[in-house]
């Protein structure tokens, strides 16, 4: 799909659902840096954005 779409980065917002969370269920934003063949911007999001 990103060859086919010409997609050269991807950019994930990132919510800070607290340390236990992350290391016991992961996070998308994790699971896609390390699956994607190309550079990923992760991007924290504030409460004022959510």
């Amino acid at each position: 799909m990103l060859k086919k779409h010409h997609i050269d980065m991807i950019v994930v917002g990132k919510h800070n659902h607290g340390f236990l969370s992350t290391v016991f269920l992961g996070s998308v934003a994790s699971s896609v840096m390390r699956k994607s063949p190309v550079p990923v911007l992760v991007v924290p999001v504030t409460r004022e954005e959510q």
